[in-house]
């Protein structure tokens, strides 16, 4: 009977136990969901080490998640900066862009619209901290029952792009059926869309602003960039040098070998 071991916390997983098989390996769902993440894409692409590396950096953040607004199905944390989503955590700086989108009902011909080509009618309503105007495309094509024309909406949602190391998108759904425009029902679901796009907005704008003020502050000197190269740096120097670095590693934004050739360069100069 195969068993596997999980890359965290090294339990035994047997051959019926919950697991997630990885390229070299095995995780279990519970550090899985302690690292911040309800599930796996793709888990068979995935390395042991580096899944190991990222949930075990993401674990403080996860348990220190005291949020402190809540926004239709969006809890976030503007003190740790972390909010969470379709029940995964993401950091406010791994929201890359937003979008909302909303598609009417186009099963059958409408004497006011006889364009079936969703693309044309449905699509992007509102992206970035941009608004949303419900039913303006829900309006344009619907289905006839007996002589009245009743507009419906199939889909409505918000699609994000992340930074995130293991999630490149996630989408929110708040229709995934047709639904009059005139219920309460899609009232309803436009109003919460209404709230995360204005919450997501308000963590773009953040993000935006830290980034300005980042690119607006004084560069290094020029005498310590002289220091590092010749290697004059104090202890606590080198500590926070490493520390950029292993953030980086963690990140991918640097291989393993550039990272330890950094480390082995800094750790000479102590």
């Amino acid at each position: 009977m195969a068993k596997y071991t999980c890359c965290v916390c090294g339990k035994t997983l047997g051959m019926f136990a919950d697991k997630f098989i990885l390229r070299d390996g095995a995780l279990c769902p519970s550090c899985l969901n302690k690292g911040g993440y309800l599930t796996l894409a793709s888990p068979g692409q995935l390395a042991s080490d580096k899944i190991a590396r990222i949930i075990k950096d993401r674990l403080p953040m996860v348990s220190n998640f005291r949020p402190t607004r809540e926004a239709g199905n969006i809890l976030m944390d503007f003190d740790s900066e972390t909010f969470l989503i379709n029940g995964t955590f993401f950091r406010f700086d791994e929201l890359a862009s937003f979008r909302l989108y909303e598609f009417p009902d186009i099963s059958q011909k409408s004497a006011t619209n006889k364009n079936k080509g969703g693309a044309a009618i449905g699509g992007v309503i509102g992206g970035l901290s941009g608004g949303l105007v419900g039913g303006a495309i829900g309006a344009a094509v619907g289905n006839k029952i007996g002589s009245m024309f009743t507009p419906c909406c199939e889909k409505l949602y918000i699609s994000l792009s992340l930074t995130n190391p293991l999630v490149a998108t996630i989408r929110l759904d708040f229709i995934m059926d047709k639904v009059k425009t005139s219920s309460r029902e899609y009232r309803h679901a436009v109003e919460m869309a209404h709230q995360c796009m204005d919450a997501l907005g308000l963590i773009k704008d953040r993000n935006d602003r830290k980034l300005a003020e980042k690119n607006a502050a004084p560069s290094e000197p020029e005498e310590r960039k002289i220091y590092i190269q010749e290697g004059h740096l104090t202890a606590s120097q080198i500590q926070e040098e490493l520390m950029i670095y292993k953030t980086m590693r963690y990140s991918d934004l640097i291989t393993e070998e550039e990272y330890q050739q950094k480390k082995k360069q800094l750790l000479s100069h102590m």
